[in-house]
């Protein structure tokens, strides 16, 4: 009877040996982030577009705090989200261009909150960037696409429909830290979602495009068409603002399951839930004669929208101070009340939690491109680097001359004030040469994040030795 006993306890001691360890308990907010890949700030309504292409995210917004001058580090799709997640410039991670792998010794937002207990998981609709980019670690789900021959990406109602299959098994007796990711204003474009200019819209597109100088030429060169073009952006915009309500109302019933109805934005009981929609780069859409990205340090590139929404937390209103993504980590662990470990390198930004602090600075950055891309003339040769204060932007170019712009007067950034006296072109160009070296200096060892031309073109300014 003894051993039978013995054999029992030995056999229950396995048991719980072999069991997985509880889940962690842990109290803190749900946190929804949503990227709309390739969405310049402004073509949204609530940054002042005369058109609907953003009605769900225009009344977020306007019971959150919208950030009028919120800024990406690069304008390219893995450097910016590689900055969201780690609170470290691209002169730091070394993310300088999809296909660059972020170092495994970088500890991410995800991988934080993992830690801490939360449930986490992504949904991205494209499987060349995120993955190959190692922005995958710290997500206990991590859904990308398998794509079919032909296909570019999976739309935004297949991203968001793989979400919300999730969502269903969850009981938000956890807290959840959820990434969606939208390609949709990514070109190529789909007939299906294009917004017909109306006749009332035409005027106020007509000059709008006149202010940014827009050259219609830079349209027929590729074999498209301006108003066309917009239509097709436009209509992408619209599409994925849908589906950022379709996440927002099925999470909303969730977490106010006695409502009768989903409740709008300003009505919802979601107090204990973070909601963060921005984008990662915009697009050039014809200014400065280019209609992609990944080219220009110009606002339509770099620019972008940032929303945060959590009742009781972020009162609403409209914020002036200047932001970057790197903010966003420090932000969202403030908020859950937690901090990240301490890592090999130094992290960047501040939350955003609370009264507008002393203006800062926005960095941004534009690799040097070679070989086919270089040949074609489609790039200029040489490093960019920009940094842009409460007022002007100053764009430190390697190759070609500087560039200094009043964003006050100049939205569009149309006329170069280099060399023209003012005094706050020292002021920057001084400021720009103090980051890059204490970033080069927080920097993953070896980095070549910022080449030597664009150190050399500091030194001949004389503010890096």
């Amino acid at each position: 009877m003894r051993q039978a006993l013995l054999l029992l306890l030995g056999l229950l001691l396995t048991a719980t040996a072999c069991s997985p360890p509880e889940p962690k308990k842990v109290q803190g907010p749900h946190i929804f982030l949503v990227t709309l890949d390739t969405v310049r700030a402004d073509h949204l309504g609530i940054y002042g577009y005369p058109r609907p292409t953003s009605p769900f995210v225009d009344r977020l917004a306007a019971q959150g705090v919208l950030f009028n001058r919120a800024y990406a580090h690069m304008a390219t799709t893995v450097p910016s989200h590689a900055s969201m997640f780690t609170a470290l410039h691209p002169i730091q991670h070394q993310v300088l261009q999809n296909g660059h792998r972020l170092d495994d010794s970088v500890v991410t937002l995800a991988e934080v909150l993992d830690q801490a207990g939360y449930k986490t998981a992504a949904f991205v609709s494209t499987e060349k960037h995120f993955s190959p980019g190692n922005l995958h670690q710290g997500f206990q789900r991590f859904d990308e696409p398998t794509l079919q021959r032909g296909e570019r990406y999976r739309r935004g109602v297949g991203t968001v429909s793989r979400a919300l299959d999730w969502l269903e098994g969850v009981d938000f007796q956890q807290p959840v830290f959820v990434w969606v990711h939208l390609f949709d204003a990514h070109y190529p474009y789909h007939q299906a979602h294009r917004m017909p200019i109306s006749t009332q819209e035409r005027p106020a597109l007509e000059s709008l495009m006149a202010e940014r100088q827009v050259d219609e030429s830079v349209f027929g060169e590729g074999g498209h068409d301006l108003w066309e073009t917009i239509e097709l952006y436009d209509g992408e915009i619209r599409a994925a603002d849908r589906q950022v309500e379709r996440l927002f109302e099925y999470v909303n019933e969730r977490l106010t399951p006695a409502a009768p109805e989903p409740a709008a934005p300003e009505s919802a009981a979601l107090g204990s839930t973070l909601w963060i929609v921005t984008s990662d780069h915009g697009e050039g859409l014809g200014s400065h004669r280019w209609l992609r990205h990944g080219r220009h340090l110009y606002d339509e590139q770099v620019r972008v929208p940032l929303i945060l929404h959590m009742p009781g937390v972020f009162e609403a209103g409209v914020r002036e101070d200047v932001v970057e993504h790197v903010d966003l980590m420090p932000t969202v662990l403030g908020v859950a009340g937690l901090q990240a470990p301490a890592g090999p390198l130094k992290r960047q930004g501040r939350s955003l939690v609370g009264a507008p602090g002393d203006n800062g600075d926005a960095l941004a950055q534009r690799r040097s491109f070679g070989g086919a891309s270089r040949q074609s003339g489609r790039f200029e040769a040489g490093e960019k680097l920009a940094l842009r204060g409460a007022r002007y932007k100053y764009i430190l170019r390697t190759e070609g001359e500087d560039e200094l712009y009043d964003l006050d007067e100049d939205v569009f950034e149309v006329q170069n004030l280099v060399g023209q006296g003012l005094d706050v072109e020292e002021e920057l160009q001084q400021r720009l040469a103090q980051r890059i070296r204490e970033l080069r200096q927080e920097a993953l060892p070896g980095s070549q994040s910022v080449g030597e031309e664009a150190i050399e073109a500091l030194k001949a300014l004389g503010y890096v030795q």
